[in-house]
């Protein structure tokens, strides 16, 4: 049988099609079709349809990638599309280098430059380095002898863990993108990252086609004078305005960088915010032998709630003995604000605390010493609010140490949770006795009503009359048939319907504001607690979140500046113009009338980082989303401003200095107001 022809595959379409791309591009590069500028009015121009497309202008801390390409199809098709329709068809281009992610990839290559350095004469260190390139030529061999034993298998010499990982350090990380080596140590200073990307992600765009003015493109920060002025003023006008006040406020912060870490500064966690919960203050009135050395202080478990109005309801206080493996889970004891106080919690609410001017010292945790969770059990607690004196601290083994204080309050009459974990308690001996807990902190203990909730079967006929309940917890795993705590998914619906009747339509039936509904009754009695000395204000970050530095984020009280989006007249203009505008898809008139309902008071300052100084208070700079809300109204007149380089180096052809750009003349080109005086503008 003859072999198969080895001759080469034909690749004359794939040149043919790449040829008449050439062309075009060639062409398009010759007559410049794309760029466009506002007709004189009165001529055929001026009638003619327009389109105009902004495409959310990227980051410059490397090149371009396959999920800008998929999102840019979208803008060029449209492009394309509008403009065989026979409209003035318009796409500028800008390049964003706001923020800390460019100054943190700059200072991570400068200590990986320093480690290099080091680890030369580190014998210790080459030796590590030389067995892990032998271990992992090895893995790679032994990959291949898989593949060639069993070709319908693949088995990769990494793990999936370090496939995440990608290449590693900063270094690394560069020299994947092809950047040369001996040039790899110029990327220590941040500003030639602006430099260096922005002319290859043009090339990158050119290449694929897009239908860009490029006489309308510039980066950002205050190496561009332009786009700096143009941004001072905004928030000059924002300040002028009373949009932007000071004060202190929760925010994501990153204890490495030591500023917040808003979501373009995250390697993970963009979009998670603060979540504010109240501390409730449990006094420790006898002493267990693992806190010998604490006597002579005030000491305090401290529970996490989002709902301070049912502490009335708490007979006793949860904590956790072991992890799912049986391993121990420590707890520590820390010194706080308050001369002679010692609190009780999980080490992550700790380091949040150290941030909210809980500690001693901002920013940094008080340790006495660490107890067992299966030590504490037992401990009698003097808690605010309730009946029963003292509450019991007993075992509970869904507490997460990664939420909250690992202290959680026990309100059996609302919660399910606590009810079910409470009853196992009492029907079980064997499990009492497993940890150590004695029938009298938990058999009279019984549940305390506190809010009343018109309570519906989800099988009721249509028409049924609820049933008024001040045991919704009960009444809720009865209609669920929750039997135990391993009953998770009805535990689930029983906590998600009690929870909602209890907050839209409970009503206090105990305290001081009994008769008031939960809803108005929550924030009082949150500030009943706080005024006695019986809580503390706290927050942490909703989900875990990792800073491009490599740290987890905290949540901490700082001086900032901030943005308030969320002042009621501001807000309605806002509603008033969703009302009008055309969009495509009503998901998305939702999706932004959920983010006018959050967004509130914005954190618009930063301590370090590259990006526009704020005009009034020269210590901070202005954050990477607050100088990127307008910036689409700059590419109306980039191209007057700036040509050439897009740091602006090179005026336009209106041939105004960056300096000449005074609050008057950006009033004028902005807001229509009378010219300034000559002879800027002309």
């Amino acid at each position: 049988m003859a072999e198969a022809s080895a001759e080469p595959k034909s690749h004359a379409r794939r040149d043919t099609l790449i040829g008449l791309q050439k062309k075009a591009q060639q062409r398009w590069e010759a007559e410049k079709p794309f760029e466009l500028d506002a007709p004189l009015p009165g001529t055929p121009e001026a009638e003619q349809p327009k389109h105009f497309v902004t495409f959310p202008y990227p980051y410059m801390n490397g090149t371009l990638h396959l999920g800008h390409t998929f999102s840019l199809t979208k803008t060029e098709f449209s492009m394309g599309y509008e403009r065989l329709k026979g409209k003035r068809t318009l796409w500028p281009f800008g390049f964003h280098c706001t923020g800390m992610p460019i100054q943190a990839a700059a200072d991570n290559l400068r200590r990986d430059i320093i480690s290099m350095y080091n680890s030369v004469y580190d014998e210790e260190a080459v030796a590590a380095a030389e067995e892990a390139e032998a271990a992992k030529a090895e893995a790679a061999k032994e990959a291949a002898a898989d593949a060639v034993a069993d070709p319908t298998k693949f088995k990769g010499a990494k793990t999936k863990v370090a496939a995440k990982k990608g290449k590693g350090n900063q270094w690394q990380t560069l020299e994947a993108m092809g950047i040369p080596r001996d040039i790899i140590p110029r990327f220590v200073d941040p500003v030639y990252w602006l430099q260096y990307f922005p002319p290859i992600a043009k090339d990158d765009l050119i290449a694929m086609g897009v239908k860009v003015d490029w006489r309308r493109s510039f980066i950002t920060t205050s190496v561009n004078p332009y786009y700096d002025s143009f941004i001072s003023w905004q928030f000059e006008k924002l300040r002028k305005k009373e949009k932007v006040s000071f004060g202190k406020r929760y925010s994501v912060f990153s204890p490495c960088d030591g500023q917040i870490c808003a979501d373009h500064d995250r390697a993970s966690g963009e979009g998670v915010g603060p979540q504010e919960y109240t501390l409730i203050k449990m006094r420790v009135m006898e002493l267990p032998p693992c806190m010998e050395q604490l006597k002579g202080s005030d000491v305090f478990l401290l529970a996490a709630t989002l709902r301070p109005e049912t502490m009335y309801g708490q007979t006793n206080c949860w904590m956790l003995p072991h992890d799912k493996e049986g391993n121990d889970v420590w707890y520590g004891c820390y010194r706080t604000h308050v001369e002679g106080e010692v609190v009780v919690v999980g080490e992550r609410a700790a380091q949040n605390m150290a941030f909210q001017e809980l500690s001693p010292k901002f920013g940094e945790v008080d340790l006495i010493c660490k107890v067992k969770g299966r030590d504490l059990m037992g401990l009698p607690l003097d808690a605010p609010f309730t009946s029963y004196k003292p509450i019991y601290t007993l075992p509970m083994l869904t507490i997460s140490m990664k939420k909250g204080t690992g202290v959680v309050t026990s309100v059996p009459s609302d919660a399910p949770d606590d009810y079910i974990a409470l009853q196992d308690l009492k029907k079980k001996p064997a499990l009492r006795e497993k940890y150590g807990i004695k029938d009298e902190w938990v058999i009279p203990f019984e549940i305390i009503p506190i809010i009343e909730i018109p309570y519906t079967p989800d099988n009721a006929a249509p028409g049924t009359d609820p049933t008024v309940t001040d045991v919704a917890a009960v009444v809720a795993c009865e209609e669920y048939k929750v039997a135990s705590q391993n009953d998770k998914d009805k535990l689930a619906l029983a906590k998600a319907k009690t929870y909602k009747l209890g907050f839209y339509e409970g009503k206090m039936c105990i305290g001081d504001f009994k008769g008031m509904s939960v809803q108005d009754a929550k924030n009082s009695v949150k500030d009943q607690l706080l005024a006695s000395g019986g809580a503390y204000k706290y927050a942490e970050p909703e989900k875990e979140v990792m800073s491009r530095s490599g740290n987890e984020c905290v949540v901490a009280l700082t001086d900032q500046w901030y943005i308030k989006y969320g002042e009621d007249q501001w807000k309605a203009q806002v509603e008033a113009h969703m009302k009008r505008m055309n969009l495509y898809n009503e998901d998305v008139r939702t999706r932004f009338e959920v983010a006018l309902g959050w967004l509130g008071e914005w954190g618009c300052s930063r301590s370090f980082g590259l990006g526009t100084l704020l005009p009034w208070d020269k210590q901070f700079v202005i954050e990477s989303l607050s100088d990127s809300t307008v910036y689409m109204a700059y590419y109306t007149f980039c191209h007057l401003l700036q040509t050439g380089p897009f740091d602006g180096s090179v005026p336009g052809e209106a041939n105004i200095l960056a300096p000449e750009l005074t609050e008057e003349v950006w009033d004028y080109v902005m807001l229509n107001t009378p010219p300034p005086p000559p002879p800027k503008p002309p």
